[in-house]
């Protein structure tokens, strides 16, 4: 990561007009990035897949997997699968 410090020139230059002058900077200059580290990314993964745990036990609980609809549902995936 590269830190730039930071411009003495707090009032930018004017010209005859007395409007601001216009710099003309790089793409690469105007775009701010971020980079997420490894483990950042790893702790981000491990919460989402907490997230989904306690969905799949709240479902487990409200007995939602044993709807008709789920039913057909997995049972036609199931089909698809052993059909190819």
């Amino acid at each position: 990561m590269e830190i730039k410090s930071v411009s003495n020139n707090f009032f930018p230059a004017k010209n005859a007009e007395g409007n601001q002058k216009k710099q003309v900077k790089s793409t690469e200059e105007k775009l701010d990035k971020i980079e997420i580290s490894n483990r950042a990314n790893q702790m981000n993964k491990v919460s989402s897949e907490i997230k989904n745990i306690t969905e799949i036990r709240e479902r487990i609980k409200t007995k939602f997997y044993n709807s008709d609809e789920v039913i057909k549902y997995v049972s036609g995936e199931i089909y698809k699968e052993i059909k190819k």
